[in-house]
């Protein structure tokens, strides 16, 4: 096992002596929530340490980068206090984006907000060591997006467009290509001169919350608009967490359904639902575009799912 480590500081106050006594809690307001599109500041101060050694810790700013040594430090002012921790990092640690994406150790720079959660480590160190669980970097600007809209205007020589969502945040995106971009239309791979004003597209790709922008990865080309498609049945499905596709059967068909990152996966009450708890036969509705037998999928709800 890999073991990586970082040094990270802290503005709020704790005190750690040989262990944790008791559960320890400083903070400017309480726990933020799940990371969203909508949550745009970093979090607040806040630090957690339980009895049992787990620490929960919110708001710490990188200050430097060790590249070589894979470590970093990170400080936040409180008043004149301040503390140091040191975080260890192995391949089980779980790296995440503000937004709820996969990120990667290599991503953090000087002057990112970073969470860590972990247990506290056994040492004689001046500063206390964290074996860390999880890591959220905040001040990564971006995310995976698979995203259905409608082309409004193109500019051929630099190979992108403005791009027309239904999504409350992003709005209109700025889509650009790349010589890597893959572009297809009823399946088969086709060039960036096919796409026209007006066009329905689906475009997979990193979207730069700052700027608006989308650095396309897919894009398909669709033929007809989103629509319900009613009464399936859950055929298989091989993975649990998103992006993913399953078989659901709808009349005498079987439909791969493609599952975004950003898919909304609801049960029968219109609540947000796990794929987890998706049983066979359970009784599938969706809500998004086909390319023959294959749906791109922006709503998908298991009405079997209470």
């Amino acid at each position: 096992m890999t073991t990586r480590n970082f040094i990270a500081g802290l503005a709020t106050a704790s005190v750690i002596a040989g262990g944790c006594a008791s559960f320890i809690a400083f903070a400017q307001t309480p726990p933020p929530a799940t990371p969203s599109d909508d949550a745009y500041n970093p979090p607040r101060q806040y630090v957690e340490i339980r009895d049992t050694g787990k620490v929960i810790a919110r708001g710490a700013k990188v200050t430097s980068v060790a590249s070589t040594t894979n470590s970093f430090m990170v400080a936040t002012s409180w008043g004149g206090y301040a503390i140091t921790w040191v975080i260890n990092i192995d391949d089980e640690t779980e790296f995440m984006r503000r937004s709820g994406g996969r990120a990667q150790f290599s991503e953090i720079i000087t002057g990112h907000i970073v969470s860590f959660e972990g247990d506290i480590a056994t040492t004689t160190a001046s500063q206390p060591v964290v074996k860390a669980r999880k890591i959220t970097n905040w001040s990564l600007q971006n995310r995976q997006i698979n995203q259905f809209g409608t082309v409004t205007s193109i500019d051929a020589g630099m190979k992108g467009f403005m791009f027309k969502t239904d999504h409350k945040r992003r709005g209109t995106l700025s889509v650009w290509t790349t010589d890597a971009t893959q572009i297809t239309k009823q399946q088969a791979t086709t060039t960036f001169s096919t796409i026209k004003t007006g066009d329905l597209l689906t475009v997979n790709g990193m979207w730069d919350m700052i700027t608006n922008t989308v650095i396309a990865d897919r894009i398909k080309i669709h033929v007809q608009d989103r629509r319900v498609f009613q009464n399936g049945k859950l055929k298989s499905i091989t993975a649990s967490t998103t992006p993913t596709s399953f078989i659901v059967t709808f009349g005498s068909f079987d439909y791969t359904v493609n599952v975004g990152v950003d898919t909304a996966i609801l049960n029968q009450q219109w609540a947000p639902a796990s794929l987890q708890n998706f049983r066979l036969g359970d009784h599938i509705r969706v809500y998004g575009v086909s390319d023959g037998t294959t749906i791109e999928a922006t709503v998908v709800r298991d009405v079997s799912l209470k």
